[in-house]
Order: C-alpha cells, then sequence, then structure tokens
C-alpha cells in the first residue's frame, strides 16, 4: 500500500467502508478462498528466524545468521529465485518442513482464508533422510493435523519445477496419483524460472495427470514473447493459469469460454515489475470483461503481503464495495480443484453466513 496515493482513495473509503482500518479489518474477516500460495514463499522472516534458531546449535553455519526483510529496493524479477537458495538451506529436513508448514497454514487462518490449495515440489536431501515422498506426506500429515482444528480447510498441489527432466516431471505426477486417495493432494503444478526451458519438453507429464483425474495449474505468460510455449500450456487444458500478464487476447478469450480462472498475484507482479502499476494491472480487465480470476498472494512471506492486502488492493483500484468485494471472493469456490460436493457446500455455508452476518442478499 505504500505505492498508492491514499488522498486519491479517501472518499471512497470513507463513503464504503469508513476508514483505511475498517477497510483492512474488513478484508481480514472476508472469507476468502486462496489458490497460488507458494509454501516455501510463504515462509516469514520471522519463522525462518526462529527455524535458525532451533537448529544453530548443531549447525555452525547457520550461527550469526538471520533473516531480515527479503524485499530490498531495486528489486528485479531475476532477483527472485536467487532468493530461495536460503529457503531451501533452512528446509533441508523433514522437521523443518513441518514446523513451516504448519506455521504458514496457521498464518493464512489468521488471514480469514477458509481454503487453500497450497503447493509445493517435493525435495529430497538424503544426507537428512529425506525423499520426495516423505517430502510430501509429511505436509499431508501437518494438513490433517490443521483440517482438523477446523481453521482452515487445506488441500495441497505438488509442483513441478519447469527445468525438470520428463522422468522427473513423470515422478512427481505418479507420486500425485499415488497420493490423490489421501483426499488431500488434489493437482499438480508447473512453476519456476521462466528460463528453465520450454514447456514442450514435460508437457506429456500435464497430459498424463489429467488422464488419471488430476486436476492442473500452470504459470502462463509471466513474460513477454512466448506465444509458442503458451500454447502448449493450453492444449493440456488446464483446470486454472497462474499470473498470466502477458497472455494474448485470444487465449484470455479461450480462458473465458472454458471457464478457466486466472490466479492473479497483484503484489507478487508489481514488485517482479511484470506489471507497471496497480492502476493499470490485468485484473481490471477481467473485471470489466467478466474473465474468470481469482486473487492470490503467490510468496506472501517474501513479497510481505496477506491474503487481505490483495483483496484490499483489488477493492481499492476496481472501486468495489463491501457486497462486490464479497462476491468476488465468494466466486473463487467455482474454481476449487477439490470437486467433493459436501467440500463445496461447506464453503458455500461459511459465505452464506458471512453474507447473512453483513446484511447482503444471499444470489439464488
Amino acid at each position: 500500500m505504500d505505492k498508492f496515493d491514499k488522498s486519491i482513495y479517501e472518499d471512497f473509503v470513507k463513503e464504503n467502508y469508513g476508514s483505511w482500518e475498517e477497510f483492512k479489518q474488513y478484508c481480514v474477516e472476508l472469507p476468502k478462498i486462496e489458490f497460488h500460495a507458494h509454501l516455501n514463499g510463504s515462509i516469514t522472516p520471522k519463522t525462518m528466524n526462529e527455524l535458525i534458531e532451533q537448529r544453530k546449535g548443531k549447525e555452525p553455519d547457520l550461527a550469526g545468521f538471520a533473516v531480515k526483510k527479503l524485499i530490498q529496493p531495486n528489486f528485479q524479477l531475476e532477483d527472485f529465485f536467487p532468493l530461495f537458495n536460503t529457503v531451501y538451506r533452512l528446509t533441508d529436513n523433514t522437521e523443518s518442513i513441518e514446523y513451516i508448514t504448519r506455521n504458514v497454514l496457521k498464518e493464512f487462518a489468521a488471514d480469514g482464508v477458509c481454503y487453500i490449495e497450497l503447493r509445493s515440489t517435493p525435495r529430497q536431501n538424503l544426507e537428512k533422510g529425506m525423499k520426495k515422498k516423505n517430502y510430501a506426506e509429511t505436509l499431508i500429515s501437518v494438513i490433517n493435523e490443521i483440517n482438523k482444528k477446523n481453521d482452515i480447510i487445506v488441500r495441497l498441489i505438488l509442483s513441478i519445477d519447469r527445468k525438470a527432466s520428463l522422468e522427473e516431471a513423470m515422478e512427481t505426477v505418479n507420486l500425485a496419483i499415488e497420493l490423490k486417495s489421501t483426499g488431500i493432494v488434489v493437482g499438480v503444478d508447473m512453476c519456476g524460472n521462466t528460463n528453465g526451458g520450454e514447456f514442450l519438453r514435460i508437457k506429456p507429464a500435464f497430459h498424463y495427470a489429467k488422464k488419471n483425474n488430476l486436476s492442473v495449474t500452470l504459470h502462463v505468460a509471466e513474460i513477454p514473447n512466448c506465444r509458442e510455449d503458451n500454447l502448449n500450456m493450453i492444449e493440456v487444458s488446464p483446470n486454472r493459469m497462474g499470473h498470466c500478464t502477458f497472455l494474448e487476447d485470444d487465449l484470455l478469450k479461450w480462458a473465458k469460454d472454458n471457464n478457466v480462472a486466472i490466479e492473479t498475484c497483484i503484489t507478487s507482479n508489481i514488485i517482479c515489475r511484470t506489471v507497471k502499476s496497480y492502476d493499470v494491472h490485468p485484473c481490471i480487465e477481467y473485471m470489466k470483461n467478466d474473465q474468470p480470476f481469482t486473487i492470490c498472494t503467490d510468496d506472501k512471506g517474501i513479497f510481505n503481503c496477506d491474503l487481505s492486502d490483495e483483496y484490499l488492493i483489488f477493492g481499492l483500484i476496481n472501486k468495489l464495495n463491501k457486497k462486490q468485494l464479497f462476491e468476488v471472493s465468494k466466486r473463487a469456490i467455482s474454481y476449487v480443484m477439490d470437486n467433493d460436493i459436501k467440500l463445496k457446500k461447506q464453503l458455500e455455508t461459511i459465505y452464506n453466513n458471512f453474507s447473512k452476518k453483513n446484511g447482503f442478499l444471499i444470489e439464488k
């Protein structure tokens, strides 16, 4: 919010929310659905420093090391991925994975997120006894623990790094197929550095995922001039697509015609400079054109943004009142990967209760 000229929006905020503080509080209390949260990118500096304190006694190289504000002035897109060297160093065993997953999910719940499809790339560190399967099983164990508390509903998406070989991509898809029976794993994702290679190389893995009833989401059109790559991804018929800041008009139309939601991450796009400013963010056109989309965080720990912040920004730049912002959030139910009827009814109940509390008419 520091980049906003608040004076421009003072009248709007006062008329629709009372004050900036009340606006923020409404966005926290608003039930929200998160579809594009990377586990490692969602770890806050606070949690990382807690891990350092826990481990530095046995790992001297961590002594004197502290994680400060991750985003520095003049941050560039190419600076983003090296940040994960620090994160990976601190999440190289299942005990640490368990700790950070629990913290991340508790933070999302405290921010009013009622449902999240957390995503993470299975990793291994054989020196510390961590294999890809027990990495994923550790996540599932923590998710089951969190789900029992009824503060937030959690599902898991297994991610495939763009630079992976086809063999590695298939390994992750097969792991997702194996763990789908847990009721926690709902799909697979393609993410990673946009310079990691062409999607075509790992495309068969995503076709295979779809054939085995896994949902698919892909990071699409994060950079300009990648049409061939975009077309290859569209051919997989993904259930959702992430970012899409440079997606061509005909492919936007395809997404709209096929009800494929764009996972839009406003703060991430601004900080990484794939969008020049808030007032030209594509989500403004999404609202005007009735484009399917959802509001997401991407990497809340690195970018220092909660989902409530993203909704405040979105509500501000689109001049939405309380009921309109509520309707945007509720629409995300349509794009949940878990097709369980009971889950959908549970989410509907959460939103309808909030609607009644705030005096909104429930659409039939």
